[in-house]
Parts: structure tokens; C-alpha cells; sequence
């Protein structure tokens, strides 16, 4: 339908009127024929004036207070189009403004100076708001939308202005007008709705008393996410809001030029002044919401910072994440976990433990690749790991073993806070010493894993310790040279005082199924070697122990090596055959002789605990000139080094790094050869510490982890040159 104003008609929808062969389906907008005197309306579309048969695209801008009558033939033709097709373009940044604001000047008089109570008019002012207002250009543009929408909105009464003003809050984002925010706040009052944090975080925007940073932009949706928190914290289920006394008045400043002056005209100025309850003026039951603002800023400086270094990486995501508050610190979302998901997703797995190369997990956190990682790298890798929800085995806190590169590790997941039990990584550094015993003939079978279960069963409370056992078992059964690799660590891991008990518990596992073969004497002896116990342990306990009396030696084939030799039984001992099946007694005494082990190879990790203690306490001391001399040759942990090499080695593990220069002197020193001294270390430290220990470059690089705990006090022991 149409309705006229003295010479001005509003079309509307209902009613489609053709012009200069247009047809103008949309509506809502003023159109009169000849001239109408002043005020008249900018928007009016004057069917009397000349319109071209195509719009000039070179004169497409407008003035900066355009006015239908003021176009050129050829911009009448662009505006006519454009409202025809509905006010819309298929990309909006091509629509000048001018047109847009054109458009806007009758949307405003029709309501503000019209009265006119069709919501429709407001959907369309909302519609284009959305498609033409949002762009930084279109800045003032979006001011005027804004405006009438809030004014417009509450004209049509609470529940519709309620309906509508989130979506213009939104549109305000981090620049809410004041006016605005006094309209939203009568509303929820009037409507008995209590303040919501996203209003309060609007009304704190605009506190006097919010500081203005940088924090509330770079990092916004961390800050909304705090200041909600602290909000419902303070606050839970929002603030039942209060009005003072005297109302709030607002004046309307409309874009259209003609609608302040027909309201000055007709003596109707107070068409364009709204009063409601006054919210925003009672002040002091805002009072918390700029100390929650401040207390945000100040806990998100820090991450704010770490994002906006140009540093890159996964480190410099990590020291984000840990900048980050700890009620925003969600562990699914640290960069680490997500990294490992990824790897995760795609690792192969052994009886449902995935399976990855410890390399990959090394480069996720930008270790430099090299062809093995040492005992302080895979414990900062464990660490971290630990730190997102997830253990890695071969835990180097279990067992200090270096790992090549593309060596196998297991992952799984640990609960909340999940610690180990304390028996548990003396089962796993047993678990590790039985595996190279099964692994001496090249397989480990179903068999001696299943007894290997039996025995220490007793020892685990859980699913949890098992599930530590298993994923152990998951990455040796993949590998068994790594328990055969891990020997040497293992062995000088243990107490003294413990060693022979220890070794006599493992040849009860050797024994478990009934007798001991050839290969598995070997690595008996190997141990034996490595635990410092005299050469003929392993033959007395086989010819005198008791315990043993019905375990069958099978000999070697061929003709056994020397010192080979099957120990003799004792006098009346009975020979059984192989497949001996255990009685109740032999089982009990098993797994007593179990615990006893178990508990020593505990000890491991306290003894390693008051070593790190000691050195701790004997660093603050000043080194005595005896000290300083060297670290002592005559230690059990250097006794399987050749001696001619032992005092040279004694020198150089007083520090990380040795110039070669020095290194050539100390070689010298000790009449050696360097490339000698490097190869025989090295050769030794393989075979009994699990790694080289020494790496030559433009430097030699020690690899202090490698030692015993209690000698790793030389790293701040300083290196002189070598007379």
C-alpha cells in the first residue's frame, strides 16, 4: 500500500509501483512528482525529474549529504537500480555509501517523525546495517543504524527491544555506545532480568576505571573467557539490577537533515527524546565489574606477550600456553598434546599401545636431530609428556638407558595426577633385566612372559600398574636388545650392598621354567661382570645353593668355551627333565624371592634421589684443592676401563665441553694417542654406560648424564689446560 504526506507517497511491499521501466517490488521508500517544498525529504525520488537509460558508472559517488533531487541522470539510474533489486549487491563494497545513507534518510523519518510501528521497517534498517554498515568505512554510517534501531526497538515495547539489541551489541563489539548501554540496562530492568557477564563486560568497556590495553584485542577471546569466570565467581546467576531515582533522558541526533527540522517546524522535538529508567546512573552496583576487568588484564599480560613475539615454534607456543592463567589452561589445547595427538593418530600399536619412533616425539619439541638421545633429553621429553597427560616407555625416570633416534617408545595416557606406585619402576627395571635373560636364545615366548606376570603379580594393586608393566612389555617385546642394551645402566644403578642378591633373584628367573641353557648363562655372566661380583658368583650358586638343586645346566652343543664349564651338582642332588611344573612351594618361594628383589632394585631410585641431594648440598661448599685434582680413578663405575685409560677419562669428565686442544694435551699426558683415547672410551661407555660418552666437533662434548649421580658435581668443577 501507498500513503501520502502532502505531496510525499510511502511505498511500501504490499503494493509494487514501475518507474522508468523498473518495477520496485521491495518497498519502503518516499516517492513524490514535482518538487516538494523544503523540508521536504533528500530520499524522496521525484518521478518528474530526468533519469538516464543507463547508470554512469564514473559518477557513482555521492555528496556527502546526498539528496535524490541533487543526482546526476546517470546516479538516479544506479539509485533507482539498486532499490529496485532490493537494495542489495552481489558484493556490498561496491555499493557507494552515499546511496546506502540515502536510502537510511526515509527508513529515519519513517519512524521517527512517522510513527510508523511496522517492524518490517526495522528488519530492513537491521538488514542493511548488517550488509552495507559493518566495514570501517562505513563507521558514522553504522553510528546512525545503531541509533535507530535502539530507539526504534524500544518504541515497539520491551519483549521486541529485547529480541533485538543482543544482535546490536554485537555489532558494536569493543566500541559500545554509552547511549546504547543505558537502553539495554532499563530493559533488563524493566523486564526484572538479571545482568548477564557479556552486558557486563560491555558495561565495564565503557568504566572510567577499565584499563585500556592491548590485551583485551590481541588475546580477546582468552580475556571474554576470564572475565566471564571471575564474573560468575563474584556474581553467580548475574546482578538484579536497581534504577535511580530521576530517569535518563536521551536525545536523538538523526542523519537526515529534514527530520530535525520538521520536528522543529511542527514544535515536536520531543518525538526525538526518550526517557527510561535510569540503570547506568546508580553506580555502585558496578563497582566490581572494573576490578574483575583490571585483574584480567593484568593475568593475560604475560600471554598477550608471548603472543605477540615473533618467535615461532612449538616452544614459543608452549611458553604461550604456560602464560596463560590456570583456570584458561585446558590440556587439550596445549601445543605439545595436540602435536602428540596427531603423531598418535597415525603410530602403529602393540596389544593396543601406540608405538612411535622417540625421534618424532623429539622433534615436536625442536630437538635437533642426532643419533642418540641421552638420558637428560629423554627426561625433559618425559616430562613434558607427563605434563600434557601422556608416559612414555621405556621411562627414562625407571631407567636411565639412551635411545637411538628411531627408536620405538610406547605411549598411554596417565590419570589426573597419576604417580606411579613406588614398586613400580623397580618391576619395570626387573622386567627389563628378565627380558635380556628370555631374549639370551633370540626369542621371548608367550610362555616366559606369562610366568614372568606370575611372579610379580603380587606386586601390582591395579589396572593402572599393570597398564605401567605392559606398555613396557609392548615396546621390549619390539625390541628385545634394548633390555640387553640397558644392562650396563641398570647393573651400576644398583646398590653395592644389593648386587648379589639381586643377581641371585635373576637366576632364580632364569630358572623359573626348570633349567638354564647355554645363552642364558652367558648373559648371567655378562651380569655378573657388570654387577662387580667375583667371576666364580654365578657357579656357586648353581653347584652349592640349595634353591637350585633341580635346576637342569643344558650344556652347550659342541664344545662349551672356556669358562663354560656346567657347574657339578652336589652329592645326591636330583637331575629333572625339562617342562618342570613348579609346586605351590617353589612358587611361594618365587615370588618371595620376587619382593626381595623387587625392594632392592627400589632402592635404585633413592639411592639416585639422596646422590642428586648430596651434590646438591656439596656444591654450595668450595671444592678443596684434593677435589679439584680429578675425580677418583679407583670408582667401581671406571673399573671395567682399561687402567692405562682411566686417569685421562678422570680429567676430562669435570666438564660439559673440553677444547680440543685440551683434550690433545690430556691425551698426551697420559701417553695416549687422541683418536685412541676417544675410540677406547667410547667403546667402553657403549658397552657399560649405554652411549658414548664422548662426541668430537669443534669441541669434545662430555655427556655428564651418562655418570653415576653422584659424580655429575664435576660439571661445575672448571677445566684446566693440561701441563
Amino acid at each position: 500500500m501507498q500513503s501520502s504526506q502532502g505531496n510525499l507517497t510511502w511505498n511500501t511491499p504490499a503494493q509494487p509501483v514501475s518507474f522508468e521501466s523498473l518495477t520496485f517490488r521491495a518497498g519502503f521508500f518516499y516517492s513524490n512528482a514535482g518538487a516538494v517544498p523544503w523540508p521536504g525529504d533528500p530520499s524522496a525520488v521525484n518521478t518528474e525529474l530526468k533519469v538516464s537509460r543507463r547508470a554512469d558508472p564514473s559518477a557513482l559517488e555521492l555528496s556527502e549529504h546526498p539528496s535524490y533531487e541533487q543526482l546526476t541522470p546517470g546516479q538516479r539510474r544506479a539509485y533507482l537500480e539498486w532499490i529496485a533489486a532490493g537494495r542489495d549487491d552481489a558484493d556490498p563494497a561496491d555499493r557507494a555509501l552515499g546511496y546506502v545513507l540515502l536510502a537510511f534518510y526515509g527508513l529515519e523519518r519513517r519512524i521517527l517523525i512517522d510513527g510508523d510501528p511496522d517492524p518490517a521497517i526495522l528488519d530492513e534498517v537491521m538488514r542493511l546495517m548488517h550488509r552495507y554498515g559493518v566495514t570501517d568505512a562505513s563507521c558514522p554510517l553504522r553510528s546512525y543504524f545503531l541509533q535507530l534501531l535502539h530507539v526504534g526497538g524500544w518504541r515497539l515495547g520491551a519483549p521486541f527491544y529485547r529480541s533485538i539489541w543482543p544482535d546490536l551489541l554485537q555489532v558494536d563489539g569493543d566500541r559500545p555506545d554509552a547511549d546504547g548501554m543505558r537502553m539495554v540496562l532499563a530493559n533488563l530492568y524493566e523486564l526484572g532480568e538479571p545482568l548477564h557477564w557479556t552486558v557486563a563486560y560491555r558495561v565495564a568497556l565503557i568504566d572510567e576505571n577499565s584499563r585500556r590495553s592491548t590485551v583485551t584485542s590481541r588475546v580477546r577471546e582468552q580475556f571474554w573467557e576470564l572475565f566471564h569466570q571471575r564474573f560468575e565467581e563474584q556474581h553467580p546467576g548475574g546482578i538484579v539490577l536497581q534504577a535511580a531515582k530521576q530517569e535518563a533522558v536521551m536525545a536523538c541526533q538523526p542523519a537526515n537533515p529534514a527530520v530535525l527540522q520538521l520536528a522543529i517546524q511542527q514544535r515536536r522535538l520531543s518525538q526525538l527524546e526518550w526517557r527510561f529508567p535510569n540503570v547506568l546512573g546508580l553506580r555502585r552496583q558496578f563497582k566490581k565489574l572494573p576490578e574483575i576487568w583490571n585483574s584480567c588484564v593484568q593475568d593475560l599480560s604475560g600471554f598477550s606477550r608471548a603472543r605477540g613475539s615473533k618467535k615461532q615454534g612449538i616452544t614459543a607456543a608452549v611458553a604461550a600456553w604456560k602464560a596463560l592463567p590456570g583456570a584458561l589452561q585446558d590440556l587439550d589445547e596445549h601445543p605439545v598434546r595436540l602435536a602428540m595427538n596427531e603423531l598418535l593418530a597415525e603410530a602403529p600399536t602393540e596389544n593396543s599401545f601406540p608405538v612411535v619412533p622417540v625421534g618424532d616425539i623429539a622433534a615436536i619439541h625442536e630437538i635437533p636431530m642426532r643419533d642418540k638421545l641421552t638420558v637428560g633429553q629423554l627426561s625433559k621429553l618425559g616430562e613434558s609428556l607427563a605434563a600434557v597427560g601422556w608416559f612414555m616407555t621405556p621411562n627414562p625416570a625407571f631407567v636411565s638407558v639412551a635411545l637411538s633416534w628411531d627408536q620405538e617408545v610406547a605411549i598411554y595416557p596417565r590419570g589426573h595426577w597419576e604417580v606411579p606406585e613406588p614398586q613400580i619402576p623397580a618391576v619395570v627395571r626387573l622386567l627389563f633385566l628378565a627380558t635380556a635373560l628370555a631374549a639370551a636364545d633370540g626369542v621371548v615366548t608367550d610362555r616366559e612372559v606369562e610366568l614372568f606376570e606370575s611372579h610379580v603379580g603380587h606386586e601390582l594393586r591395579s589396572e593402572r600398574d599393570w597398564k605401567h608393566l605392559r606398555a613396557t612389555q609392548a615396546v621390549l617385546r619390539r625390541d628385545y636388545n634394548l633390555a640387553v642394551r640397558a644392562l650396563p645402566q641398570i647393573a651400576r644403578s644398583i646398590p653395592l650392598r644389593s648386587r648379589s642378591h639381586v643377581f641371585r633373584g635373576l637366576v632364580h628367573t632364569a630358572a623359573t621354567d626348570g633349567e638354564i641353557g647355554p645363552d642364558e648363562i652367558k648373559v648371567l655372566r655378562r651380569i655378573q661382570k657388570l654387577l662387580t661380583l667375583p667371576e666364580g658368583t654365578l657357579d656357586e650358586l648353581l653347584g652349592k645353593d640349595k634353591a637350585f638343586s633341580e635346576v637342569v645346566v643344558v650344556p652347550p652343543s659342541g664344545i662349551a668355551d672356556a669358562g663354560e664349564a656346567i657347574p657339578p651338582r652336589q652329592a645326591g642332588s636330583n637331575q629333572v627333565v625339562p617342562g618342570l611344573k613348579l609346586d605351590r612351594d617353589r612358587l611361594e618361594a618365587l615370588k618371595k624371592e620376587t619382593h626381595e628383589v623387587i625392594t632392592m632394585l627400589a632402592e635404585v631410585m633413592s639411592e639416585e634421589e639422596s646422590s642428586a641431594a648430596m651434590v646438591e648440598e656439596k656444591s654450595a661448599i668450595p671444592h678443596s684443592p684434593a677435589a679439584q685434582a680429578g675425580v677418583r680413578v679407583d670408582e667401581g663405575w671406571m673399573l671395567t676401563l682399561d687402567r692405562r685409560y682411566r686417569g685421562a677419562l678422570g680429567e676430562l669428565v669435570r666438564q660439559e665441553e673440553v677444547p680440543c686442544e685440551v683434550f690433545e694435551r690430556i691425551a698426551s699426558k697420559h701417553l695416549l694417542m687422541p683418536d685412541d683415547l676417544l675410540s677406547a672410551v667410547n667403546s667402553w661407555s657403549d658397552e657399560c654406560l649405554g652411549d658414548f660418552l664422548l662426541e668430537r666437533s669443534d669441541v669434545v662434548r662430555v655427556y655428564l648424564d651418562l655418570l653415576p649421580p653422584h659424580l655429575r658435581i664435576s660439571r661445575s668443577i672448571p677445566l684446566q689446560s693440561a701441563a
